[in-house]
């Protein structure tokens, strides 16, 4: 068993739930999530998801960039929170600089920074990993040791999205792993948007992991649930009302919002075979916003 170690670790005080919950902004007594409770121009801090919302690839989706130089001439602050366990927080920041849409580096939320920051609050000193190599690397700054090729039992398993996990990947992880052994995801996100439609996400290892290692309780880290944006705004001395969220994933972005209890704006067309939602765009947040702040 080999393990690979690196600097010390660092951990967060985990708060719990939002108590500053709102209710659900309604019309005709459905659910609206393309409108809000309040002006834009009320929130301190607008949150983005990144694939689907802002991005598909190396393609900057439509009113991106008017939307960040709006918010940043008004003064709100901007952050972004994905998902995406695939790419280390310096890979993202780096694509963000490379697209035009930079930001401090203290902005950037992954899922591959979170996995390594809950690891840490969670007291966890070594694990495997499932997951592509800057994944690993992220936990390894993290300072928690990744093994690589165990040959006991391991106590904790951390599952990121590994394009190359296939029945050999499966039945590795039957083995090494027990019924005692720890289980942690970044999501469980069954795929995630491309320009050319969606692609397998980590979520259906999750489930093929899952199934194989019988009924068993994992910790999901990423949204929905609520860890990352209570890290997000612990750091950036937040409350849930000084929140806008902006997501095109309602399982994911949507939901976890509305379990943290700050407002949210939901930016994905609807999806087939589910009741649709009422959706808006980055152009017409953009359009509300600007109004909002010629109104005060």
């Amino acid at each position: 068993m080999s393990r690979t170690k690196c600097g010390d670790p660092t951990s967060i005080g985990f708060t719990g739930q939002g108590t500053d919950r709102p209710a659900e902004y309604t019309h005709r007594g459905s659910p609206r999530y393309d409108i809000t409770p309040r002006p834009l121009s009320s929130y301190p801090c607008f949150v983005f998801d990144l694939d689907g919302t802002l991005w598909l690839d190396e393609h900057v989706l439509t009113g991106a960039h008017q939307l960040f130089r709006s918010l940043t001439r008004h003064g709100h602050k901007i952050l972004v929170y994905t998902n995406n366990t695939r790419h280390s927080h310096n890979e993202v920041h780096s694509k963000l600089q490379r697209l035009g849409l930079g930001l401090a580096a203290n902005c950037i939320y992954t899922g591959s920074s979170l996995l390594g920051r809950a690891l840490n609050r969670y007291g966890i000193q070594e694990t495997f990993v499932v997951g592509t190599s800057s994944l690993k690397c992220e936990i390894q700054r993290s300072g928690v040791l990744v093994l690589d090729d165990p040959k006991v039992p391991i106590d904790v398993l951390t599952i990121g999205l590994e394009t190359g996990f296939d029945d050999s990947s499966l039945a590795n992880i039957v083995r090494i792993a027990n019924q005692d052994t720890l289980i942690f995801c970044g999501n469980r996100d069954r795929d995630f948007p491309t320009s050319t439609g969606p692609k397998i996400g980590s979520g259906r290892i999750v489930a093929q992991i899952e199934s194989a290692l019988g009924s068993r309780h994992i910790t999901v880290i990423g949204k929905p649930s609520v860890f990352g944006i209570q890290a997000l705004a612990q750091d950036h001395h937040l409350q849930p009302r000084d929140i806008m969220f902006i997501g095109d994933n309602y399982d994911s972005d949507i939901a976890m919002a509305k379990e943290y209890g700050c407002d949210s704006l939901f930016v994905a067309p609807p999806t087939p075979g589910r009741t649709p939602l009422p959706t808006t765009t980055l152009i017409a947040i953009i359009e509300r916003l600007e109004h909002s702040h010629e109104s005060t």
